[in-house]
Parts: C-alpha cells; structure tokens; sequence
C-alpha cells in the first residue's frame, strides 16, 4: 500500500538539489512527472543500470520551485480548502 500512496520527500530534496533520481516503477515515484527521475523495473537489474547509465548521461536543468516545502504546503492547504468548501 505505502508504494501507493507515500510522498517521497527525500525524492523532492533531490531534485531540488538538481540531482538526477533514479528510482524503481513503484506508482508514488511514476506518477511524478519530471525528466530528471530515470525509472526503472525493480525486478529486472539491466533495466537498474540502464537508469543509471541515463541519469549519468543526461542533462538535468530544470524548474525546482514545484518541490519546494512552500509549494508542496500551498498544494496541500488548496487541497484542503477544496474539500471543506465541497463538504459545508
């Protein structure tokens, strides 16, 4: 269940960092959006060094505001005004 429905926050701090990720197809991590997360098939090792070999091999400039804590906070409390806005 928790591959479902965890936040990766150490994920966040590294794209922030402007570190490449690699990171296995488990749903919390594939339904981020960003070419700097190289998947792979947790079952499969060739397709764990193919990862790795892409990110290395990858430039990885790109926005960071979207990982900030500040922005992450503004996701959540949006989230939350919609739902006590549907539910009064």
């Amino acid at each position: 269940m928790s591959e479902r429905y965890t936040s990766p926050l150490k994920l966040f701090e590294y794209l922030i960092s402007g570190l490449a990720v690699v990171g296995s197809d488990v749903t919390a991590l594939t339904n981020i959006n960003d070419s700097r997360i190289h998947h792979y098939d947790r079952n499969d090792m060739n397709s764990f060094t193919a990862a790795c070999i892409e990110a290395a091999d990858t430039n990885h400039e790109g926005s960071t505001e979207q990982y900030t804590y500040e922005s992450r906070a503004k996701k959540i409390i949006k989230l939350a005004e919609t739902v006590i806005s549907e539910n009064s």
